[in-house]
This record gives C-alpha cells, sequence and structure tokens, in this order.
C-alpha cells in the first residue's frame, strides 16, 4: 500500500512540474528561440526550425513521461495501458485549456494530439518490452 502511495506521489508531483512549466509566461516559444540563438549563433531561419523540433520533442518526451507513470501506479488493473493514455491525453487537454489564461501563452489542439501520440508511443513500447519480457521468462521454462 506504502508502495502505492508513492507510485502515486510522483504522478502527482510530475504533473505539477509541467503545471509550472505551462504556468509560466516566460516558457514560450519567443524564449526558447532567443536562448537557442544565445547558444548557436544561428539564422533565424534554421533557429526557428530547430525552436520546433526542441519544444514538439519536449511535449512528446514529457506527456511520454506521464503515460508511462500512470501505467506504473496502475499496472496491476487490467487495461492500464488504455487507462494511462486516457489520463495522459486528458490532462494534456486541461493543461492546453489552462494556457488560454496565461499571458503569453496560447493553446492547441495540435499540442494536445501530440501529448497523446507521446503518451501512446511510450505505451506501445512498454507493452512491446513487457510481452518480450514475459515470453522470454516462459521460454525458460
Amino acid at each position: 500500500m506504502a508502495q502505492q502511495w508513492f507510485r502515486w506521489l510522483i504522478v502527482v508531483m510530475w504533473c505539477i512540474m509541467i503545471f509550472n512549466f505551462t504556468a509560466s509566461p516566460t516558457s514560450t516559444s519567443a524564449n526558447t528561440g532567443k536562448i537557442i540563438t544565445q547558444e548557436t549563433n544561428l539564422p533565424k531561419n534554421e533557429v526557428k526550425q530547430i525552436n520546433i523540433v526542441v519544444r514538439k520533442n519536449a511535449h512528446v518526451l514529457v506527456f511520454g513521461i506521464l503515460a508511462l507513470l500512470l501505467w506504473w501506479s496502475n499496472n496491476k488493473k487490467r487495461h492500464s495501458f488504455i487507462i494511462a493514455w486516457f489520463l495522459t491525453t486528458a490532462y494534456a487537454a486541461t493543461d492546453e485549456f489552462h494556457q488560454l489564461y496565461v499571458p503569453n501563452r496560447t493553446a492547441s489542439v495540435d499540442d494536445v494530439v501530440l501529448d497523446s501520440f507521446g503518451a501512446f508511443i511510450t505505451l506501445l513500447l512498454v507493452y512491446c518490452l513487457k510481452q518480450k519480457y514475459l515470453k522470454k521468462g516462459n521460454d525458460n521454462r
């Protein structure tokens, strides 16, 4: 029981971290672009492309980790992969909605789709690894 409580605490902490990043008016594309420009001295068009790649990959990674944590917290349940994907997508949608009220931030359905995709890919990878592990365990009998 204590281990389950700890797992959910990690999920909540990760959600708070996401919320804090997206609640900050400084976590904008423009600010990320400034940092990339300062660190690389690349032309503006290249900075824009790198900025898009960095920011979109961050969505996939951050929400993939959330999906993994949610699965980890529910992995004894029958539909743990579906539950984790649904909860991650729901959190992504509420996070984008909350960005409507943050200065200098915008909400994007595309970002929810990207977050959901990150969750799906992560969970698919975990599922495949789990199946491989279970198959390997059965082969050793």
